[in-house]
């Protein structure tokens, strides 16, 4: 059965929840842990550690689904099946401590390198400890996660920064359980109420340096989901929650329409040809995004498939 199949029935009750969990600021526990329950934040983990493996056209569906259902809903999805592409990019042991142990496990945070995460002077970039301390804004779905991560600049001791062969400053996303990491309460918004983006914040955490990531590294996984470049697979994922939001928008529009009618007027907005011919504008523009973005994800899914690279125009 396919990952879409069982997500939804759930896509119901997501909807009926939607106003109570914009009124909450966050996605509900049950719901983050039905929607666990049927894979949908193991879905870019390795199979050899329990996930799905689910290809990018699927999984991309799932995020547009959700949130058609209830944008702050698919947005937490999208958030944590992307940070959980990070399993294949882990050290193979320390995947298997965060994502292979609980099969409801769900990770989230924030990549931005807003971090410091010191290198003790017996440590190397190869091993040791990092002592992590920071503020990360954004930090979505954070309140249902077991673990959490940050991105960090990497320093010394002496706080010089850390660089690697090309005299590069290093970065590196820090894992870290998340009773180790305070959430700060000020998610207040308009939109996408129900996300509870707060704050991180991280004070001198120890995180072995095996259980922190960066892109560059190579993964491990010989899978397709891993051929694609980590931030055009977030990208696409934003894209997805779009899509989403926008057929949301179409749908409530159109009902809408069929029973407004605009004070002092006798006809409700369906039957006047200027709306009607804006919904047709608006749906073909609509049609049309979501026929490229799935056309672009095809081919790029079938050379992912077929083992090869991405080159620039691909990325692009």
């Amino acid at each position: 059965m396919s990952l879409l199949t069982e997500v939804e029935p759930l896509l119901g009750p997501i909807r009926d929840q939607g106003p109570d969990m914009d009124r909450e600021g966050r996605l509900r526990p049950e719901v983050a842990k039905e929607l666990a329950g049927v894979g949908v934040f193991r879905s870019t983990v390795p199979k050899g550690l329990g996930g799905l493996e689910t290809p990018l056209p699927e999984l991309l569906e799932v995020i547009e689904a959700t949130a058609r259902s209830h944008g702050s809903t698919g947005w937490c999805v999208m958030i944590g099946s992307t940070t959980a592409l990070l399993s294949g990019y882990l050290p193979e042991s320390e995947a298997r401590n965060i994502y292979g142990a609980d099969p409801l496990v769900i990770t989230g945070g924030a990549y931005a390198p807003t971090g410091r995460a010191v290198l003790s002077d017996d440590s190397d970039p190869a091993g040791g400890v990092l002592e992590v301390t920071g503020r990360w804004e954004w930090g979505s779905g954070s309140a249902n996660c077991s673990w959490l991560l940050g991105g960090a600049m990497l320093v010394d001791a002496s706080g010089e920064a850390v660089t690697d062969d090309l005299g590069l400053p290093q970065m590196r996303m820090c894992f870290a359980p998340a009773e180790q990491v305070r959430i700060v309460d000020n998610w207040d918004v308009l939109g996408m109420r129900g996300t509870g983006s707060n704050d991180l914040v991280m004070d001198a955490v120890r995180v072995p340096m095996a259980r922190s990531v960066s892109f560059f590294d190579d993964p491990w996984p010989s899978g397709p989901l891993w051929k694609v470049p980590p931030f055009a697979l977030l990208a696409l994922g934003i894209a997805s929650v779009s899509l989403g939001v926008a057929r949301s928008a179409m749908d409530s529009f159109v009902a809408l329409a069929n029973s407004k009618k605009p004070t002092m007027g006798g006809r409700n907005l369906a039957k006047r040809s200027t709306i009607r011919s804006e919904v047709a504008r608006c749906e073909a523009e609509l049609r049309a995004a979501r026929r490229l973005l799935f056309g672009e994800v095809g081919d790029a899914w079938a050379m992912a498939e077929a083992g090869s690279d991405f080159d620039l125009d691909r990325r692009a």
